[in-house]
């Protein structure tokens, strides 16, 4: 399929690393959506993914031959255009499709920024703790790495401000820049990052860049997906 050797050819990746080192690797993997749905997901998405299923086989290898590795301190950008299968691979790497060929291994946790973000009803720092212990150094650095600390000077109570359902009284940048700060306060091994500098202008995307994906976490497995 077309759409499966585009999603081949926009991968980059690293030559060699020990195997000790590995923070994802896959060896000539095959993927199909065979038990993607899960009973503890949001019911939105398990109508979006049953959707998905009915058109597309069960058994069917939606990306074929994908062969990388990843050291827990690489940085992968994966580009390509809409339905190139990007974020398939990001679902493929979390186990979230059926291997259907090949092998897949990821060593250490990973934490997820998806392309619309998941918004609890609750205060931005909820959100970002996510049931974590709190850490003000960590926390911080997480506020400053997503360049949230001037948004929050403009909600009167802060990171206590309390959010609507689905983030109603949020835009979409501060959505996106608290799931981020989220995955930074998770302090996981492995990111795999869904386009997260989309919704946001240039300057703070470069801020975002420089400051988190390659500043904060240069010294973690990163994937970024971008169009």
């Amino acid at each position: 399929m077309e759409e499966q050797e585009s999603a081949q050819k926009m991968m980059e990746f690293s030559d060699k690393i020990d195997q000790d080192d590995i923070g994802v690797e896959f060896i000539n993997a095959g993927f199909s959506w065979g038990y993607r749905v899960k009973e503890n997901q949001d019911q939105e998405k398990i109508k979006k993914q049953r959707q998905r299923v009915q058109v597309e086989s069960s058994n069917e290898e939606i990306l074929k031959g994908v062969d990388f590795k990843l050291g827990k301190e690489d940085f992968l950008v994966v580009v390509g255009q809409v339905g190139a299968g990007k974020t398939t691979l990001l679902y493929s790497i979390m186990k979230e499709t059926k291997i259907c060929s090949g092998t897949r291994s990821n060593n250490g946790t990973i934490a997820y920024v998806e392309q619309e973000p998941f918004i609890l009803s609750g205060t931005i720092k909820e959100n970002i703790l996510f049931g974590k212990v709190y850490d003000e150094d960590l926390f911080d650095e997480a506020l400053a790495a997503s360049c949230l600390k001037y948004d929050l000077l403009e909600f009167a109570n802060g990171a206590d401000t309390i959010i609507g359902e689905r983030g109603v009284n949020i835009s979409g940048g501060q959505k996106a820049r608290i799931s981020l700060a989220r995955a930074v306060f998770s302090e996981a091994d492995i990111y795999l990052l869904d386009d997260p500098l989309s919704a946001v202008d240039p300057q703070v995307a470069d801020d975002i860049f420089n400051n988190c994906i390659r500043g904060i976490l240069k010294d973690k497995c990163v994937v970024l997906v971008t169009h």
